[in-house]
């Protein structure tokens, strides 16, 4: 394939190139030279996914820890929610005032309160504790397993068509294929009343408001309060004689 060629008072030797090999084959000769070297690439792609997800996961769950364990030690002693001389039927027209003193004073406790009644009745019925943790599953699988686009009818869904499809299919599977809706609706309206009924029968304390921030005692429920700050004295008459 070469030829000797004097160009110049030198000898040149012209070899021919051989051409490219397929795309098919070129791969086909790589994998002969190297046997293993794609597989081990997948598993390198795949232990990288795996951490990846891992980390994902262990930040999620650090932060809910972390948010919830700075909500519960904002929430007031739970000694001061049950203490027994407070309580009292409230007069006409004073329970919707009782009920805004008391959730601004005990909104932590009341949330505490209202996701340990809906998890109680949850565990009461295993049966939506495994419908939900199937679609937290679907939900996590296309989101963070494979958050690629899927693949439907010939063509791939975008990332709205793939939320609409999930969303529409979750509403379906709770409300209507199983009963874990109608648990859930339970739920809530059972601690909407435990939290309504400690909030009217419990007598606010004057001191309730002094710990409550500005921006929690202002906004649609702000018409029910007088003004803010000292009431102004009138003015001093000085008579001279």
């Amino acid at each position: 394939d070469c030829i000797s060629r004097w160009c110049v008072g030198k000898e040149v030797q012209l070899c021919r190139r051989k051409p490219p090999l397929p795309v098919g084959l070129a791969v086909h000769a790589r994998m002969e030279a190297a046997p293993g070297t794609l597989r081990r690439t997948d598993s390198e792609v795949q232990s990288v996914q795996s951490v990846q997800l891992a980390g994902m996961v262990t930040g999620m769950w650090n932060t809910l820890k972390d948010n919830a364990a700075a909500s519960v030690r904002e929430a007031k002693p739970w000694a001061e929610l049950f203490e027994r001389n407070t309580f009292a039927k409230p007069k006409s027209g004073e329970a919707l005032t009782r009920l805004r003193k008391n959730f601004s004073y005990f909104r932590v406790n009341y949330g505490i309160v209202g996701v340990g009644t809906t998890a109680l009745v949850m565990l009461l019925n295993p049966w939506s504790l495994v419908v939900l943790a199937g679609l937290a599953l679907v939900w996590m699988y296309a989101y963070i397993i494979h958050p690629a686009p899927i693949p439907f009818n010939g063509r791939e869904l975008s990332d709205r068509e793939k939320f609409a499809v999930l969303a529409g299919s979750s509403l379906v599977t709770i409300f209507f294929l199983t009963s874990v809706g109608t648990t859930l609706f339970y739920a809530l309206g059972l601690s909407a009343v435990i939290i309504g009924l400690h909030g009217v029968l419990k007598v606010p304390d004057d001191l309730f408001l002094d710990d409550v921030p500005a921006a929690q005692t202002t906004g649609l429920l702000s018409f029910f309060q007088g003004p803010v700050g000292p009431p102004t004295r009138p003015p001093t008459v000085v008579t001279v004689v």
